[in-house]
Formats: structure tokens, C-alpha cells, sequence
């Protein structure tokens, strides 16, 4: 694979990287401005209403499961899915897996067990309904799949799939970016809910949908915690985001978004790394933490 397109423009060195927790905020406010305007600038400056639906619900062995709709971005009407301990009433935490389409897969077979009307094709699982279950037994969780991911999913053909994300840069946006402002609505419709309306949100992703969750995170005050598998360590090896690499890298993204939750958790084949990052900089709390992955 060529590399000769990252030589077109100067990227951002970590020369000029924060050195301590005090120069990361600092620079806080840079970055954010530099994130909205040349990264995110074809996110829309009005918001749809959001006009959040429930569309089909189901309750089952103590628990209630519900698909919900909502408009992201015109025309995309997007379905998240609430599986809720009955006893829930007003969630004080609710748990936002994001998915990305590996992870859609086992989730939808599971949810598919009691909600097969409003997943057609999908072939019901009632061992993997089971550990939704397990997972939600504490906490209400809700299941986040943006567009391009499971009921929005453009093609399995790589070749199709490498010519939209070409032509969505050349509308000057890229697709990582609308997955992006998918999750930040989606927590947002999450708010409508009249049931969390006062719950405070963790996010949890894996591998692409763990780079997506980070940097929407910096766009919701109520999130409190993130759960992160196989975050990329690198802009190149991350979903495509416009400009990024000119100003900033994840390591100091993952800083910002450290200092503004109360914790967050880091895991995966990649973990050694991450450590390494989080020890360049001095870190006067202990929100980051480090963890490794079951084996199954």
C-alpha cells in the first residue's frame, strides 16, 4: 500500500505534544475548535428534530426490549435498541454499545430472538439473546448502530464500499465522520427517553465503533465513563477523519477525552501501547485505566 499521500501535507508532530495534564487542558480549546471546524465542518449547523419513536417493544423473563427510531441527518432515520431491567423505571447509568458491523451481527441475531418483525433476515439467536440479557441485568444498555451499519448498511462488496467513502470525501466529508455525529444524536435522542431522561451514559466500543465512541464523546456532557477495545493508536490506522493529522493524533485526543469523563477504560491487543502513551504525560488522577480482555 502507497504512503505518498501522507508526504502531501505537514502533519502535526508530537514535538509540540502537552507534556503534563495542565498543558493537555490548555490546549483543549484548540483542539475542539480545530475539530469542529476542520474535521466536522460538514456536520449540519441546524440539527433535524430529532422526532424520537418507539416502534416496536417486547418484555420477556424480567426484561423489556424496545427498538427505537430517530432522524440523525435527513434522510436517515436510524433504530437503536433498549433492552431494560423491568424494574428500571428512572435509570440512574445506561450502558451505549456502539457497534460497528462485526459487532452488529451477534447483537442483532440476539435481539432478533424477541423483536423478529422489525429485523428481517436476521436469523434469531437465543444463546447470544442470553448474554444480552446478562449484560443488561444491572443497567438498561442500548445498542447504537449508525448509518452504513446493520439496517443502513450500504454494500459488503469492498470495492463498493472503498468508492463510497471516496465520494463522501469528495463532498467534503467523510463517512467516519457521519458515524460520528450518529452516535452524538443518538445520545442526544437517548436524553429524550423519558426513562433516562437523568441517567448518566458509558460508552462502550470495539475497533472502529471504539474510535467512533471516543470522539463523540467530546460532544456529550453526560458521558461518564468510556470502555474502549482495540482503540487505534494512530490517525492512519483509524477511520478516515478530514485534516485530523495537520493539528492533533488520538493519544492526545484520548487525553482530552480522559480529562472530561470520570473514568475511562482502555483494553485489547493494543493496550501495552496505550500505556506507554498515558505514562509520556504526567496525569495527576487515576481516570485511565487499563484492562485486559477475557479470553473466550
Amino acid at each position: 500500500m502507497t504512503t505518498i499521500h501522507e508526504t502531501f501535507v505537514p502533519k502535526w508532530s508530537s514535538d509540540t505534544a502537552a507534556k503534563s495534564s495542565k498543558e493537555t487542558s490548555q490546549q483543549r480549546d484548540v483542539w475542539m475548535a480545530s475539530l469542529k471546524s476542520k474535521t466536522f465542518g460538514g456536520w449540519p449547523e441546524i440539527a433535524d428534530s430529532l422526532d424520537t419513536k418507539t416502534i416496536a417493544e417486547h418484555e420477556v423473563d424480567g426484561m423489556k426490549v424496545a427498538a427505537i427510531e430517530f432522524t440523525s441527518q435527513s434522510p436517515y432515520r436510524l433504530t437503536m435498541f433498549a433492552v431494560t431491567p423491568k424494574s428500571s423505571e428512572q435509570a440512574k447509568a445506561v450502558n451505549v454499545v456502539v457497534l460497528d458491523q462485526q459487532a452488529w451481527q451477534s447483537v442483532a441475531a440476539g435481539l432478533a430472538a424477541q423483536l423478529p418483525e422489525t429485523l428481517p433476515g436476521v436469523t434469531p439467536d437465543e444463546q447470544e439473546w442470553k448474554r444480552l440479557q446478562v449484560d443488561s441485568a444491572t443497567a438498561p444498555t442500548v445498542y447504537v448502530a449508525p448509518r452504513g451499519v446493520g439496517l443502513t448498511e450500504w454494500s459488503r462488496d469492498p470495492v463498493k464500499r472503498t468508492h463510497i467513502r471516496r465520494r463522501f470525501m469528495l463532498l467534503g466529508q467523510t463517512a467516519a465522520a457521519m458515524q460520528i455525529y450518529d452516535v452524538v444524536r443518538a445520545m442526544k435522542a437517548i436524553e429524550t427517553l423519558s426513562s433516562f431522561k437523568n441517567a448518566e451514559l458509558t460508552l462502550h466500543g470495539d475497533g472502529d465503533a471504539a474510535h467512533w465512541s471516543l470522539l463523540a464523546s467530546l460532544f456529550n456532557d453526560r458521558v461518564h465513563q468510556i470502555s474502549l477495545t482495540d482503540l487505534p493508536l494512530r490517525n492512519r490506522d483509524a477511520p478516515d477523519l478530514l485534516n485530523i493529522s495537520r493539528f492533533t493524533e488520538l493519544p492526545q485526543i484520548a487525553w482530552m477525552a480522559a480529562d472530561r469523563v470520570q473514568r475511562m477504560e482502555l483494553s485489547g491487543s493494543n493496550m501495552e501501547q496505550w500505556k506507554r502513551e498515558f505514562s509520556a504525560i504526567e496525569k495527576d488522577d487515576s481516570s485511565v485505566t487499563f484492562a485486559k480482555v477475557p479470553s473466550n
